[in-house]
């Protein structure tokens, strides 16, 4: 087959692990960071910033072998992934990719935490979150709208990195768990040595940095008014 096909033919299977694992990363990654931060120095914080320094620390192969074992062969609370195409059974579909997108999502929500953090407590020290404060705006809408708005600038530069890379394919994550993606795809090409589809993955990798790249530079405007302006 032409590397292109190739390439068309995984590349569906990247996206839905990219963009299942990129939700899970946000959700945990941006909720512990903010909840750590708003908590400065207490025991909830480093809490929170012990487990994700911690969780970073561990590689993603190790996390997902231990999933594997712990979630599948000694309690048998989910399946093998066996990848299932969306459109033939969606509840298998999402069955089968828990597991790479929890082993994925921890090792970046693990940095997002702690990006998000640091992000927002330099926020939250600005003069104008202390003048919204003084004019007795709610917590909510201080933290919320004037705090996060801002904060989130960084976040969203490393999250148009991560996900450009991550649509191309996660290599290691998809040759533990068998899914047949871009990122085996590369895995097998360079057992083979075949270079022409090595060299497609790549250049595919680096059209999905760049763009990802492009969107989140527009989504700057809408995130902080700032910029717009």
């Amino acid at each position: 087959l032409p590397v292109w096909d190739l390439l068309m033919d995984r590349l569906p299977v990247s996206v839905s692990l990219a963009f299942g694992a990129a939700c899970l990363w946000l959700v945990l990654g941006l909720s512990a960071g903010v909840t750590a931060a708003l908590r400065k120095g207490g025991l909830l914080d480093r809490t929170l910033m012990v487990g994700a320094v911690a969780t970073a620390s561990l590689p993603v192969y190790f996390t997902a072998v231990m999933l594997l074992y712990g979630l599948v062969r000694l309690t048998g609370l989910l399946p093998y992934p066996a990848y299932v195409p969306l459109t033939d059974d969606p509840l298998a579909w999402a069955a089968n990719l828990l597991l790479p997108w929890i082993a994925l999502a921890l090792l970046y929500a693990a940095m997002y935490a702690r990006q998000s953090r640091s992000s927002m407590i330099e926020t939250m020290a600005q003069p104008y979150i202390r003048t919204a404060r003084a004019k007795g705006m709610p917590a909510r809408t201080v933290v919320v709208k004037h705090g996060l708005r801002s904060a989130m600038m960084p976040v969203l530069t490393l999250f148009g990195m991560d996900l450009g890379a991550l649509l191309a394919g996660a290599v290691i994550t998809e040759s533990i768990f068998g899914i047949p993606g871009v990122g085996r795809l590369f895995y097998d090409a360079l057992q083979r040595s075949d270079q022409p589809v090595v060299l497609g993955v790549t250049l595919l990798a680096a059209f999905f940095i760049v763009a990802a790249n492009v969107v989140i530079d527009l989504l700057y405007a809408v995130v902080d008014p700032r910029v717009r302006n």
